[in-house]
């Protein structure tokens, strides 16, 4: 079984298709980021987050340089959807159901948690600064196997007249 095929972003309305993209596909188990922790008066980031951020992180750098690209400087628009692979004890029913999409992946970590761990780790290496994310789709879905996938793309902003026409649809 393949996974499933991932939504894009508002079929490549307010993007230009044509324009900077970095797309990356990670063989690893989608996390959180996870808030810090503190001994005393120091504070620190819990070790899996930091391992989490640095994979994406030597990913996106290695796909740059690949690419030639350059950090971004404008509005960006980032798309990530999380793979989690099926439990091993789920019967084969309820893995059908949840590699149909029928049973969502409605469980922890939380999606917003997945998001801001990504947003950090291509601080700096896709864009400049993750302020400069005005446009973000996260995902959450079952699979065969666990996947983090992520685009980053420049945003544009679409003009009146097609956010009329889309709210026509």
């Amino acid at each position: 079984m393949s996974l499933p095929s991932e939504p894009s972003l508002r079929d490549g309305k307010g993007i230009n298709p044509s324009s900077w993209i970095l797309e990356l596909r990670i063989p690893m188990r989608p996390q959180g980021k996870q808030r810090p922790r503190a001994i005393g008066k120091h504070h620190y980031t819990p070790p899996e987050t930091v391992a989490f951020e640095r994979t994406i992180a030597n990913v996106a750098r290695r796909e740059m340089r690949l690419q030639n690209l350059e950090p971004l400087t404008r509005g960006v628009a980032l798309e990530v959807t999380a793979y989690f692979a099926t439990p091993k004890s789920a019967s084969k029913a309820t893995v059908a159901k949840m590699l149909s999409g029928k049973e969502c992946h409605a469980v922890k970590p939380d999606a917003s948690n997945i998001a801001k761990a990504v947003e950090d780790a291509l601080n700096g290496i896709a864009y400049r600064d993750d302020s400069q994310i005005v446009q973000l789709f996260v995902t959450k879905a079952y699979a065969v196997r666990d996947e983090i996938h992520i685009k980053v793309m420049p945003y544009e902003n679409p003009t009146l007249e097609e956010l009329i026409q889309e709210n026509r649809q």
